[in-house]
């Protein structure tokens, strides 16, 4: 496990999209010109130069580095004799500007072009952009580069590449958004914590990084040349060599699926210092003039800081082990999600595309809060008994905000409070095709951005806040179609609510129990019976619990039982309803207590199926299809109600401000969504288990 950093990076929800660029530019130089000592098979540098796409949402685009020019031999004379030379390779497909026109965005889209330092395979055909776009350089460029190539015969920048337009030099020491991130100095190059340049010496005059904020909490650092290989920089103190390795370098072929290798074989037969926290590699002298090798070694040294921080992906110009892990422009590399593994599912958190084009009626969402439910865990143990997809994003609940649409989309502009219905299948009711489920069938809401379809949205009311919104999609829609809303309001006098009585084992089999918490569906019906003047009766094994619920409504009104303490639950409930009966069940726990939930009801009364938390087995009395014929008794099925419901139950909510605050039993980060799991689990909770995106 990576040690702890302390970054010191200020808060902010601003982000911007991050794209690599990729334009097919192959570099093969000797090894020996950027580390020491060689290692056996490689003797060379074959490599990649990438670009990158910052795009702010406000502030426009931005191009960090430019890669290397398609023209190259109208470099300088020196570079190009170097790069001609037997033991050398370049071979470049496209400018960036081809790839970037090529996908739709033009060269006066660029507001700047951030150069990591003046090297020609980064600096690119900036003369192909129009004078409005400035450069901006870093600290001591226009003193120790300029003029350039053919003013300055001895240069080996070309002066048509920052001529003409306004040069930003970056003064660190002096800037007003000075601060320090880690052990780099920064500025904030945007003003608002989505974007900052750190100042990174040592390869270069004005050598510099970029730092995007991807999400909230994560961020992609643009490297340039700080370090050519991973191996100047890994492992380190923050990231040390793993005590295993898998799949394993050493299989045939190598990093076969399956295979593994211990660290310490890494450590004893092929690390040169044979050390666990120190990098493979040091630097080597470049030859190039302004190359300070002591101040670039301690640069790549002090990398390791962000390298070891989970939440940040280090992307330096020339990363060959990019190809097969990340997206590359015109996707994105901005959409950190959780993702399930095989069975028995595991959680990881990874880098994944966003589209940079929308479909018709596609419309791109920025999610900010999500929430459990009981069959997430299910999924995750490979023991949910409906189909799932591997390796697809869990959890069904989200609250989102809406980013950009498609041409033909008409419900939603961007900026709207929306959330995804739960069962896709499901518009208007009437469907009769099988229901597909997000987080199940379909990937899920822990991700930052999703794309999707607009008739799978629905609007959310905007005084509730993300993690109130949260709880509606699958909870809410749920206890709406429960109660059998609209319907009920005025009509129904009291619903009986199981607040989720047992469950089954995850490491066991279906029948097992233990004790769950009061769950999301029965706390949401609660606050629906509130805002009808329904009066709820709800129960659990908790008396702890069931004090802190009927503090939320007045005196007297909510009915509780505990059902572990109670031996006759029906009596009681007759005991609460003056001997008449529940007009509504809302049942979680399965047909365990079907017959007690049937026996409570009265007459018309209507029974929903919204669970089974204490397994799908459990014998059903004979006797119980009696009552449903004596008491006219509706039973229905309930899963999470179709979008026309949905948005009913928004209009409900928006009109009479109901605050869906008291659901929330507990909100983690994006990056407790395991321990959200097993705090779900455990059984500890009262109501709705967040976690922010």
């Amino acid at each position: 496990m990576a040690a702890t950093t302390n970054l010191g990076i200020p808060a902010s929800d601003a982000t911007v999209r991050v794209s690599i660029i990729n334009t097919g530019a192959r570099i093969r130089l000797p090894a020996s010109g950027f580390m020491q000592p060689l290692v056996e098979g490689h003797t060379h540098l074959d490599a990649p130069a990438y670009s990158f796409l910052i795009e702010h949402p406000q502030q426009g685009k931005v191009l960090f580095d430019l890669s290397i020019r398609k023209d190259w031999r109208n470099l300088v004379p020196p570079i190009v004799s170097q790069a001609t030379d037997g033991d050398a390779l370049i071979e470049v497909e496209k400018d960036v500007l081809d790839v970037l026109e090529e996908n739709g965005t033009k060269a006066t889209e660029i507001k700047s072009i951030i150069w990591s330092h003046w090297h020609c395979d980064h600096v690119g055909d900036t003369s192909r952009f129009p004078s409005s776009t400035e450069l901006v350089v870093g600290a001591g460029f226009l003193k120790g580069l300029t003029p350039a190539y053919p003013v300055n015969p001895d240069s080996l920048l070309l002066e048509s590449d920052y001529r003409g337009r306004k040069v930003h030099e970056v003064d660190f020491s002096a800037h007003p958004s000075r601060l320090q991130l880690g052990p780099y100095e920064a500025v904030d190059f945007f003003g608002d914590g989505s974007f900052y340049l750190l100042n990174t010496p040592g390869h270069a005059i004005g050598h510099v990084c970029g730092l995007a904020r991807t999400t909230p909490d994560s961020f992609i650092l643009t490297g340039g040349d700080v370090a050519h290989h991973g191996g100047e920089f890994r492992p380190s103190p923050f990231l040390p060599l793993p005590e295993q390795l898998d799949p394993s370098p050493f299989s045939s072929p190598p990093f076969l699926p399956g295979t593994f290798c211990p660290g310490a074989l890494i450590e004893e037969k092929v690390h040169p210092q044979h050390s666990r926290t120190t990098p493979f590699y040091k630097l080597a002298k470049t030859g190039m003039p302004d190359f300070d090798l002591e101040t670039a070694q301690q640069t790549v040294e002090q990398l390791g800081e962000f390298d070891g921080d989970d939440d940040v992906l280090v992307v330096i110009a020339h990363d060959t082990t990019l190809k097969d892990v990340v997206d590359f422009y015109p996707k994105t590399a901005n959409a950190w999600k959780e993702k399930a593994g095989p069975f028995p599912h595991t959680i990881e958190k990874v880098t994944e595309k966003t589209p940079e084009t929308l479909k018709q009626d596609e419309v791109l969402i920025r999610i900010y809060a999500t929430t459990l439910n009981f069959r997430d865990n299910l999924i995750l143990a490979g023991q949910y008994p409906l189909p799932t997809t591997e390796h697809g994003v869990p959890f069904n609940d989200g609250a989102a905000e809406v980013i950009s649409v498609g041409e033909g989309v008409r419900m939603f502009a961007v900026g709207d409070h929306v959330s995804p219905i739960v069962d896709l299948s499901a518009i208007t009711g009437d469907e009769y095709d099988d229901p597909v489920a997000i987080g199940g069938e379909t990937d899920g809401t822990l991700r930052q951005f999703a794309v999707i379809q607009e008739k799978h949205l629905v609007r959310v009311p905007e005084h509730l806040s993300w993690e109130e919104a949260a709880t509606i999609p699958c909870a809410g829609t749920t206890a709406w179609s429960a109660l059998n809303m609209p319907e009920s309001i005025g009509k129904a006098k009291a619903a009986l609510l199981e607040g989720v009585n047992t469950s089954t084992s995850l490491t066991g089999s279906f029948v097992e129990r233990k004790l769950l918490g009061t769950g999301g569906v029965s706390m949401f019906a609660l606050v629906l019976c509130l805002a009808a003047g329904i009066r709820p009766i709800i129960t659990s094994s908790s008396d702890a619990k069931l004090d802190e619920i009927r503090k939320l409504g007045p005196p007297g009104f909510i009915g509780t039982i505990n059902y572990r303490t109670t031996s006759d639950i029906v009596s009681e409930v007759k005991s609460l309803t003056d001997g008449r009966g529940v007009d509504l069940v809302v049942a979680n726990a399965g047909p365990s207590t079907w017959s007690q939930g049937l026996d409570s009801l009265a007459r018309h009364g209507i029974f929903s199926v919204v669970g089974f938390v204490a397994g799908i087995s459990g014998g059903v009395d004979p006797n119980t299809a009696l009552q449903l014929i004596g008491k006219t008794v509706r039973i229905q099925g309930i899963m999470a109600a179709p979008r026309v419901q949905n948005e009913k139950l928004n209009e409900f909510l928006a009109s009479k401000k109901v605050r869906l605050d008291s659901i929330i039993d507990r909100t983690f980060e994006f990056d407790e969504a395991k321990e959200a799991l097993d705090y779900l689990k455990s059984g500890k909770h009262t109501g709705k288990i967040v976690v922010k995106v």
